[in-house]
């Protein structure tokens, strides 16, 4: 048996045509594209116009522009609008398309963490402008990535919704319980996710990460307790807000704060 010289066409059925980016818009014209377009957008407060529909949107947003589809972006006065973007054609994109267009009809999706998709983004427009035959496959492989990561994103803002009232409690129990023993873990699993996106979740809700968010309520507090006694003792406060030691609490304000627990004692009382 014989190795085939043929090279499969699995790449050749998704293929990455255009990337580009738009700068400082504000104003939109009625388009008609060829191609599926898929991107990001940053600004402000947009609105997305076709020949019987509008519909809102407060950036930074994942979009998708459908062939055959006349729209228009339109920013609101003085929130110019940012996109990156690529534009895809073949067979599998045929079947992207007419996905995202049964998933998501109004062309976008809110983006709660633009960065990733920034990134990705970065990655295929590199490739696209210093194109290279032998790494061609690295294209439609972006393009998916990204893809895949518009349902995740998808998939985090429905699963916030769903759990937002017990991790706002679990938020709580922590806020009031600094020095008892915290397992993430187990929060995690009361909600049947993995730690890792029970982290992704948590975040979402509260703004940071559990494990940050332990250690923002243990500085707080102790900042508290140095503005309302100023001769409580170092240790105390580090028993308090949950600290192994004074040291490792000490270590930590400083981190911080840029001053020790003391010195930001003394400027108080000065």
């Amino acid at each position: 048996m014989t190795e085939s010289s043929h090279v499969s066409d699995y790449f050749d059925e998704l293929k990455v045509v255009f990337a580009g980016d738009f700068k400082y818009l504000t104003r939109g014209f009625l388009t008609k594209r060829e191609h599926l377009r898929i991107g990001l957008m940053t600004g402000g407060h947009v609105v997305k116009r076709t020949r019987d529909k509008e519909f809102s949107a407060v950036c930074p947003i994942l979009f998708f522009n459908f062939p055959g589809e006349e729209y228009c972006w339109i920013s609101e006065p003085g929130q110019p609008r940012h996109s990156l973007f690529f534009d895809i054609a073949g067979p599998r994109a045929d079947r992207i398309g007419e996905m995202l267009r049964r998933d998501f009809p109004s062309g976008f999706i809110p983006c709660r963490d633009p960065v990733p998709f920034q990134m990705i983004l970065e990655k295929l427009h590199e490739s696209f402008s210093h194109f290279r035959a032998r790494k061609r496959y690295r294209l439609p492989m972006y393009a998916e990535e990204f893809l895949a990561g518009i349902y995740e994103e998808h998939t985090l803002t429905v699963s916030s919704g769903k759990y937002e009232k017990i991790i706002l409690a679990h938020a709580e129990r922590i806020r009031r319980d600094l020095a008892g023993r915290h397992d993430f873990e187990a929060d995690a699993a009361e909600l049947e996710v993995s730690p890792i996106h029970y982290r992704r979740l948590f975040k979402s809700v509260v703004g940071v990460p559990p494990y940050e968010y332990l250690q923002q309520c243990r500085l707080h507090r102790a900042m508290e307790i140095l503005k309302a006694d100023k001769s409580i003792q170092i240790k105390e406060i580090s028993q308090e807000c949950g600290f192994g030691n004074a040291t490792e609490f000490s270590r930590f304000f400083k981190q911080q704060t840029g001053v020790s627990p003391l010195s930001y004692s003394r400027n108080l009382s000065e």
